[in-house]
């Protein structure tokens, strides 16, 4: 074989190699990193914590005028004010988390 046919070999070969690989291990799902924080939900009442499940809608109704709704991929700023309400959305617009920061 000449080089030009030795690549086209390997090439082969490394394809069919690499169709024997077994698939690779389903990531699991990252764990809340709020869930055992009490103070990420410390600024929320009760009927505010009850929105998880609720529509962004319902959520904008009840909500103070300073609480941020972020819906997937919203760019926002990072600064933490302790009594500040967030909400979490879903891409379906369904309030997924409530937290404070």
């Amino acid at each position: 074989m000449t080089g030009r046919g030795t690549s086209r070999a390997a090439i082969l070969a490394a394809l069919v190699l690499a169709g024997c690989a077994s698939a690779p291990e389903p990531i699991a799902p990252e764990a809340d990193p709020f869930a055992d924080n009490p103070t990420a939900t410390a600024c929320l009442s009760e009927e505010q914590k009850a929105l998880v499940g609720q529509s962004a809608a319902v959520a904008e109704a009840q909500l103070p005028a300073a609480a941020r709704i972020l819906a997937p991929d919203t760019v926002y700023e990072q600064n933490y004010l302790p009594n500040r309400v967030n909400a979490d959305l879903d891409r379906r617009g369904t309030v997924v988390r409530m937290w404070c920061g």
